[in-house]
């Protein structure tokens, strides 16, 4: 964390009473479901800022002056790309990284009026970078949206910035102190965690970036908890860094604070950014991950929904959801292949498979047999991630991704 932004905490602790160690019992209760299972699976990283994992569960994060990737547990981060002041992290359809730049103190004071930050788009294999937009206030939260737009936030400003095919529009929305972004599963709304305020979520309307309510409000000693990054699960269910208390937050729908970890260092060295786990790589789905400013690297482990809830169908019955798996997960341009799916729906606590789900790759197609399986063969001529789906009557669809080098 940069010496001024220690600064300006200091000034919102003295005037807000943020503090560590456990929270009063005037403040939010803990999450239904009992403790949760805390690993610190790296220490001593430096001042981290944000998090995010990728198709295949590697893990991604960064420090004062680098983006790092983490392969594998009990293995030691490599040094993916040199980025300059970082902010936050996301993925584009096509896979490759997009991280926020120039995500300082001194940019966020004037970079509503100025935007000297800006976005890189990063191979996650090879560390290539590229600059992707310029123009932003700080780049400091990061969101994606389904339609491919960004959104990044100045959290000493009040910019929520869009970035559309790499062209900026500054100042597209406005939340004072904005920090953690993220979409919801439907693209309708933002939702924007703010820090140097009142702790709060507020909520965009993506089609009408005019209309902005509050999602969520804390009250008591809640209101100095300092909210950092955030991030969403399977179910639109909201995980928030808390770094002024220490604490990591759930938002439960109908919209309602719990805690799901307490005891972490409140500011300076509070939590800074989560991410939930994604696939059935080393870091996966399930799990959520959590970043402090003092270095450490912690995963709560099955706290994240990895499907959604079930949506209610004709007669009042509720619909289940297909689980889509792919083998293998990645091949090569100009590689013929030969795809295996695997289409399953969990009934009675045990995943079992669909038969005659109909899978869609590209152009081509195919039906599950009686083990829920299915295969495609496909040739490549272009590097990307290629997305293939399922479906069946009375049933949820899913989709599962392929990723392609060049």
């Amino acid at each position: 964390m940069p010496l001024v932004r220690r600064i300006t905490l200091a000034v919102l602790a003295l005037s807000c009473g943020l503090a560590g160690g456990p929270a009063p019992a005037l403040g939010a209760p803990d999450c239904p479901g009992g403790p949760v299972t805390a690993n610190t699976l790296l220490s001593g990283q430096g001042t981290l800022e944000s998090v995010i994992t990728d198709a295949s569960g590697r893990l991604f994060f960064t420090n004062g002056d680098s983006l790092l990737r983490l392969d594998a547990r009990g293995s030691q981060p490599v040094t993916l790309a040199a980025v300059l002041e970082p902010g936050g992290l996301a993925f584009d359809g096509d896979g490759k990284l997009i991280v926020g730049f120039g995500n300082s103190v001194s940019n966020g004071v004037v970079g509503d009026e100025t935007g000297p930050a800006g976005l890189l788009r990063v191979d996650p294999d090879s560390g290539a970078q590229e600059v992707y937009a310029t123009g932003l206030a700080m780049a400091n939260g990061l969101a994606r949206a389904p339609d491919g737009s960004f959104y990044a936030s100045n959290d000493f400003g009040s910019n929520i910035d869009r970035v559309r095919n790499g062209q900026t529009d500054r100042g597209w929305a406005k939340v004072e102190s904005g920090n953690g972004l993220v979409v919801d599963s439907s693209g309708r709304y933002l939702y924007v965690a703010q820090t140097f305020r009142p702790a709060a979520i507020r909520r965009i309307d993506l089609q009408d970036p005019t209309r902005i309510t509050d999602y969520v409000r804390a009250t008591g000693t809640d209101i100095s908890a300092g909210l950092d990054g955030m991030a969403r699960d399977a179910r639109d269910r909201l995980f928030v860094a808390a770094n002024g208390s220490g604490e990591v937050w759930r938002i439960d729908q109908p919209p309602q604070i719990c805690v799901l970890l307490r005891g972490l260092p409140g500011f300076p060295d509070g939590p800074s950014a989560v991410a939930t786990g994604s696939g059935d790589g080393p870091f996966g789905a399930g799990n959520l991950y959590v970043v402090t400013f003092n270095g450490n690297l912690i995963e709560l482990v099955g706290v994240a929904a990895v499907e959604p809830a079930p949506e209610p169908a004709r007669g009042g019955t509720r619909r289940r959801k297909i689980r889509l798996t792919v083998r293998p997960h990645r091949t090569v341009v100009g590689r013929t292949t030969r795809f295996r799916f695997r289409a399953s729906v969990r009934r009675d606590g045990r995943w079992r498979p669909v038969r005659g789900a109909r899978i869609r790759f590209g152009a081509q197609r195919a039906r599950t047999n009686r083990r829920g399986r299915a295969r495609i063969v496909r040739t490549f001529s272009r590097p990307g991630r290629y997305l293939a789906g399922a479906r069946r009557r009375a049933l949820r669809g899913d989709r599962a991704a392929v990723r392609v080098d060049g």
